[in-house]
C-alpha cells in the first residue's frame, strides 16, 4: 500500500498538468488535472505548499513562478497523500464537492439547489471560481469571490451584507506552508467606510482609515498607484462593498500576510517577480501580538520577534516559517516554595506594556515588586505614577520602542533563579566591554593626559544599586587599570614624536608663494584683501554664520555693491592645511558646470585661509533632508529626483567631461549646496585629486574623508578611483530617498547602517518602503524604484560592479533602459573582502602604511 502511495505522489509531482476548461456533471478533475481560465491567467487544481505533506484544492496564477496561491477550498481539512489517490472535484447532488472514493467529504459549495444536468464550474480570467446552472447563469449559484481566504483580487467584492448582517472576512494563512486560518483577519467597517484588522477575530490593531472617495485616509501611498487600478465604494439597500479594478493587464493583489500585515503586491513582468508596494500596518511590530506570548517585538532587530530572557520558542519549526503565534514558553519552570518563587526579575525598559493587566494597591515600587514576587502566578509587574500593575496570564503585545519613538514604560519580567544568574554574568561582560571602549575613546582625546577616574561613575553607580557584587567590579577595574597603563605609555610616546613638527601657521608671503607655485597663471579667480571680507561679514559675526563645515565655519557676506557671497573660513583646529586649500583654489577655478559651485575668489593672510563662493540661499542638502522636518516635507519627489539627476551630471562632468579628470573624494549631502531654484551644486574640493585623462584610479598613504561615505577599497586600502565617488553618490541617493543618514540609526547586527537597511528591504521586495513618508503623496513609484536600484548598484562592494557616471546618468534619464539587479552592498557584512579590479590590485600598497583621517558627520 505504501508503495502505491509513494508512486502516486511521484507521478503527481512529475506529470504535466492536463488542463480542461470546466467541471460538469460528466467531467471532474483529480490528481494533476486542472481547470484553466480562458485567458490562461489562473488555474485551479491540487497543490502542496512548500515542504508540507498535505494537499489542498486551490487557485493560483498560471504563469507566475514561484506558485502564487490566491484561494484555498479545503484550508481547514487538508488531504493526505492517501486521500489524494482517490480525491476528486466533481458535481454531486447539486453541489461542487471535493470527495474521496470512501465518500469522505473534504469540501463543498454547500448550497441548496435542484439537481440539474447543466450545472458547471468554471474559473474566470480574474481568478473567480464560478458554479452556475449553465454557462450564462446570472447571478451564479456560488462563487469563490464570496468566500475569500487570504487574498483580495481585482473585481472581487469585500462587503457587508445588510440582509444577513454579516461581513466577509479575509483571514491569513497560519504560516507559509499551512493555509489553515491564522490569527489575523480583515473585515469591513460599514459605518466608517474603512477596513479593520483584527487579531483572533476580536482585538482590533489597525485600520485603513475612512474612504474619502479616492484613498483610505491612513494609506496616502495608494495615490501613487492610481494609474494602475481604481477603487470604488457602493452602498445600496442590500449591501455595501468595496471593489477595485486594474488597468491593462497588470497583476495586482492584496494579501493578508502571516505577519498580520496587508501586503499590496504588483507583478513586474520584466523582473518576473512580485514587488511589494505598501503594507498596513507599516511595521510588523504594530500588529497585535505579532510575536505571540512571552516574546518581544523589536523593529530594530534583525529578526523582529525574540523570546524574553528565560523563554524559548514553543515551536522552532513554526518560527522558521515566520509563524510566531505559538509564542514562547519558559526554558525552566519557576520554583514556588511556600507561595513565593525563587529567582528575580529582569528590567525591560522603553517598551509598550502588554494588554490585560491587573491593578493592585501598592504605595511604592518596592511594595509592587514584593506583591508579584510573593505570587507564584505573577509573570511580570510595572510601577508607574503610583500605579502597580501585574500580569498573571500570558504577556501579549510587548513591544520595544526605538529612540525615534520616544517615551516608553518599564516592565519587570519574572526570571527563574538560574536565568537570573546568567543575566548577571552577561551584564558584567557588557559593562566591562562598554567601560573599555569608553576609556579608549576618552584617552584618544586627552593627548597624553592619563585620567583614571573617568570610570568612577561607571563603577560606583552599579555598586550603589547593589545589582552586581563588589568583587565582580574589582575584576573589571583591574582589567581597565591594566589597559590604562599600556595606553598612556603609547599616547605619551606618540606625543613626543610629533612635538618636533608643530602645525605650521603661514605668513601671507609664505602662503602666497605656495598658492602660486607652478600655477600662477592658471588661477582664474581674484585675490581679496582680508579687510574687504571682514567688512562683508561684519567681522565674522555669529549673526552672519551659515553653518559649520568639516574644515571650519561658513559665513554670509555682502559686498558694498550688494553682491552676496558665501565665505568659507578655514578653522585653526582643522586638519586641512595649505595643500588642501591650494588644491581647492586651483581645481575649482578651472571648473565650469551648472551643478558645481562657483568660486569667486580667495584670501590668505597671517593665520587666515578663506574661500569665497557664490551664495546659496538654501544652504546645503543635509539641512533639508535631515535637520528640518518642515523643509524635508517641502522637498517633494520631483525636486528630489531633479537633485539626484543634477548631482549625477556634476559628477559625470568631473570624471569625463572637464578638462581635468577629477576625483572628488568627499561627496556627501553636506557638500551639496542648493541655489535659489533648488538646483544642486557640488562643493568642497579640498580633498579632490586630479588624475591623468586615461587614469581612473590611484592610491594614497593618507586616507581622508567622511565616515559613511567612503568606499571600502579607499577606507581600508587607500585605493581611490572614480568608482569611489560613485560609491559616495550611491549613499547620497539612498539618503535623499529615505531622509535618513547612513550612520547611527540601525543598531541590529545585520543592518548597522542605511546600506544594510536598504538591502534588507530590497531582498524582501519592499523597496518602496524605504521612501521618506513625506514623499508618499508626491512620489512617482517607477522613478523611485529606479533610483533605489541605481543607488544600490553604486554601493556594491566590488568597484568593478559599480556603474560609471555615464551609465548612472543614462539609467536615470532613460524610460526603457534595462537596469541590472545589484549585488550586496559594502559594509553590510562586518568583514570586507577585497575584490577590486586588476588595475587597483596591482598597486603596490601592501607594504605601505596608510594614515586614516575620518570626518564624523554630525547635525548642524
Amino acid at each position: 500500500m505504501h508503495f502505491f502511495v509513494l508512486l502516486f505522489v511521484i507521478l503527481l509531482c512529475i506529470h504535466q498538468s492536463l488542463g480542461i476548461d470546466m467541471i460538469s456533471v460528466n467531467h471532474s478533475i483529480f490528481g494533476n488535472q486542472t481547470i484553466i481560465s480562458s485567458g490562461e491567467n489562473f488555474e485551479l487544481g491540487f497543490f502542496k505548499p512548500g515542504t508540507s505533506k498535505k494537499y489542498y484544492l486551490g487557485i493560483w496564477y498560471r504563469n507566475v513562478i514561484p506558485q502564487t496561491v490566491v484561494w484555498v477550498a479545503n484550508r481547514e481539512k487538508p488531504l493526505s497523500a492517501t486521500d489524494m489517490m482517490s480525491a476528486e472535484l466533481k458535481v454531486l447532488d447539486g453541489n461542487l464537492v471535493l470527495i474521496t472514493e470512501s465518500k469522505s467529504l473534504f469540501w463543498s459549495t454547500n448550497i441548496s439547489s435542484t439537481s440539474s444536468n447543466s450545472l458547471v464550474a468554471t474559473i474566470s480570467d480574474d481568478g473567480n471560481l464560478i458554479f452556475s446552472d449553465g454557462l450564462n447563469s446570472t447571478p451564479p449559484l456560488w462563487q469563490s469571490f464570496d468566500h475569500p481566504t487570504d487574498t483580495w483580487l481585482p473585481n472581487a467584492k469585500t462587503k457587508y451584507d445588510k440582509r444577513s448582517n454579516t461581513t466577509k472576512k479575509i483571514i491569513s494563512w497560519k504560516n507559509s506552508e499551512d493555509p489553515s486560518p491564522g490569527f489575523f483577519s480583515v473585515e469591513m467597517d460599514q459605518s466608517n467606510r474603512q477596513f479593520l484588522l483584527k487579531w483572533n477575530r476580536t482585538e482590533m490593531y489597525s485600520a485603513t482609515g475612512p474612504w474619502n472617495g479616492r484613498i483610505f485616509s491612513l494609506m496616502p501611498e495608494m495615490s501613487l498607484n492610481s494609474q494602475r487600478y481604481n477603487f470604488s465604494y457602493v452602498d445600496n439597500e442590500n449591501e455595501s462593498y468595496f471593489m477595485y479594478s486594474v488597468s491593462n493587464s497588470h497583476k495586482i493583489r492584496l494579501t493578508l500576510d502571516v505577519s498580520g500585515q496587508i501586503r499590496h503586491l504588483i507583478w513586474v513582468e520584466t523582473l518576473m517577480e512580485w514587488q511589494l508596494f505598501t503594507t498596513q500596518p507599516r511595521q510588523p511590530c504594530e500588529v497585535y501580538a505579532s510575536c505571540g506570548a512571552f516574546s518581544i517585538c523589536n523593529k530594530e532587530s534583525a529578526s523582529f520577534c525574540n523570546c524574553l530572557t528565560g523563554f524559548t520558542p514553543r515551536s522552532d519549526a513554526e518560527w522558521d516559517l515566520n509563524d510566531h503565534s505559538g509564542g514562547c514558553v519558559r526554558r525552566l519552570s519557576l520554583q514556588c516554595v511556600a507561595g513565593k518563587t525563587k529567582g528575580g526579575f529582569l528590567r525591560n525598559s522603553k517598551v509598550t506594556l502588554p494588554e490585560h493587566s491587573q491593578t493592585v494597591t501598592a504605595s511604592s515600587a518596592e511594595e509592587c515588586h514584593s506583591i508579584c514576587l510573593n505570587d507564584c502566578s505573577c509573570n511580570a509587574y510595572a510601577y508607574d505614577t503610583s500605579v502597580c500593575s501585574i500580569w498573571n496570564d500570558e504577556l501579549l503585545n510587548l513591544r520595544k520602542l526605538s529612540p525615534e519613538d520616544g517615551g516608553g514604560s518599564v516592565i519587570y519580567t519574572r526570571l527563574n533563579a538560574l536565568d537570573q544568574a546568567l543575566g548577571e554574568v552577561l551584564a558584567v561582560v557588557a559593562l566591562c566591554s562598554f567601560s573599555y571602549i569608553y576609556y579608549r575613546r576618552k584617552m584618544a582625546k586627552r593627548k597624553g593626559t592619563c585620567v583614571v577616574d573617568v570610570f568612577s561613575g561607571l563603577i560606583v553607580l552599579p555598586l550603589a544599586t547593589g545589582k552586581i557584587s563588589p568583587s565582580v567590579f574589582l575584576f573589571c577595574l583591574n582589567q581597565i587599570k591594566r589597559d590604562i597603563s599600556n595606553s598612556c605609555f603609547l599616547i605619551l610616546a606618540n606625543q613626543q614624536s610629533t612635538e618636533g613638527n608643530p602645525v605650521p601657521h603661514w605668513t601671507e608671503r609664505e602662503a602666497q608663494n605656495l598658492i602660486y607655485e607652478n600655477d600662477k597663471q592658471d588661477i582664474a579667480v581674484p585675490f581679496f584683501r582680508l579687510e574687504k571680507i571682514l567688512a562683508a561679514t561684519d567681522n565674522f559675526s555669529d549673526a552672519q554664520k551659515l553653518g559649520q563645515g568639516g574644515f571650519g565655519p561658513v559665513y554670509k557676506g555682502i559686498f558694498s555693491g550688494g553682491q552676496e557671497i558665501a565665505v568659507k573660513r578655514l578653522s585653526s583646529q582643522s586638519r586641512q592645511g595649505i595643500g588642501e586649500f591650494r588644491n581647492e583654489v586651483i581645481l575649482i577655478s578651472k571648473l565650469q558646470h551648472r551643478n558645481l559651485v562657483r568660486l569667486l575668489g580667495y584670501c590668505i593672510t597671517g593665520y587666515e585661509q578663506i574661500l569665497l563662493y557664490e551664495y546659496m540661499p538654501n544652504k546645503s542638502l543635509d539641512t533639508f533632508i535631515f535637520e528640518d522636518q518642515t523643509l524635508s516635507k517641502s522637498l517633494k519627489w520631483k525636486k528630489r529626483f531633479d537633485i539626484i539627476s543634477g548631482i549625477s551630471r556634476g559628477l559625470l562632468y568631473l570624471h569625463e567631461d572637464s578638462r581635468l579628470r577629477i576625483i572628488h573624494r568627499d561627496l556627501k549631502t553636506s557638500n551639496i549646496l542648493l541655489d535659489q531654484e533648488m538646483n544642486p551644486k557640488i562643493s568642497d574640493f579640498g580633498l579632490a585629486r586630479i588624475v591623468e585623462e586615461k587614469t581612473t584610479e590611484a592610491n594614497t598613504k593618507k586616507v581622508v574623508g567622511t565616515y559613511g561615505y567612503m568606499s571600502p577599497e579607499y577606507a581600508l586600502e587607500g585605493l581611490f578611483s572614480i568608482k569611489s565617488d560613485v560609491f559616495s553618490l550611491g549613499v547620497v541617493i539612498l539618503e535623499i530617498i529615505t531622509g535618513r543618514r547612513n550612520t547611527g540609526f540601525y543598531q541590529s547586527k545585520e543592518a548597522s547602517n542605511l546600506l544594510g537597511y536598504a538591502w534588507n528591504f530590497w531582498k524582501e521586495e519592499r523597496a518602496l518602503h524605504l521612501l521618506d513618508h513625506s514623499l508618499l503623496e508626491s512620489c512617482n513609484p517607477k522613478e523611485a524604484m529606479k533610483c533605489i536600484n541605481v543607488g544600490l548598484l553604486c554601493v556594491q562592494e566590488d568597484p568593478g560592479d559599480r556603474p560609471t557616471m555615464s551609465n548612472v546618468v543614462m539609467m536615470l534619464r532613460s524610460e526603457s533602459m534595462p537596469i541590472p539587479k545589484p549585488n550586496q552592498p559594502a559594509f553590510v557584512s562586518r568583514k570586507y573582502v577585497s575584490n577590486v579590479s586588476p588595475a587597483l590590485s596591482a598597486k603596490p600598497h601592501s607594504s605601505s602604511k596608510v594614515e586614516l583621517t575620518i570626518t564624523m558627520e554630525e547635525g548642524r
